[in-house]
């Protein structure tokens, strides 16, 4: 008797575990806003201003490294056009290097902004990570408890980028 009952207790442990459906909810990137991003990409960084203009269309503006600053980049279409001092140089997209980092970020937020359900864990203080698998790759997106942008991570291309400031553009 005493078997059995330990027998039925341990089936209700591993049966009650096996139960946890992962949840899923849909990340609130389908909007336009901006945000200043803190991005490390393998041994190198680079602090920028974004902003999500709608599906694919981009600009963003880099404050360091100096080498850069002043640096503006814009997204539409299949077009990048990055100025510089009043120079300015358009490219098609399909002709930019696949480590772009600037249509890598882009496409992996627009992904989770189309997507209808990503799952996500929840953080102890509220924040929500939901991840999604675009053609870059797997990433995490980070939002806080008001559904603002905090962070994105794209493992396999050693991506990782911190948001403030988040603002909606009406």
């Amino acid at each position: 008797m005493k078997k059995l009952l330990i027998l039925v207790v341990s089936m209700t442990i591993i049966l009650c575990g096996c139960d946890k459906v992962p949840s899923e909810d849909t990340p609130m990137t389908n909007r336009l806003f901006n945000v200043n991003a803190e991005i490390d990409y393998g041994k190198n960084s680079i602090s920028c201003s974004m902003t999500r203009l709608g599906d694919g269309i981009w600009k963003s503006e880099i404050d360091s490294p100096s080498e850069l600053e002043g640096v503006s980049i814009s997204l539409s279409d299949n077009i990048i056009v990055t100025e510089y001092h009043g120079m300015t140089v358009a490219n098609e997209k399909e002709n930019s290097p696949q480590n772009n980092l600037y249509i890598i970020l882009s496409e992996c937020i627009d992904h989770s902004a189309k997507a209808v359900a990503l799952p996500y864990s929840e953080t102890d203080d509220g924040k929500k990570i939901f991840t999604g698998e675009c053609e870059k790759g797997n990433y995490e997106i980070t939002v806080d408890e008001n559904d603002n942008l905090c962070s994105l991570y794209v493992k396999e291309k050693n991506i990782k980028a911190e948001f403030s400031e988040f603002c909606v553009l009406e």
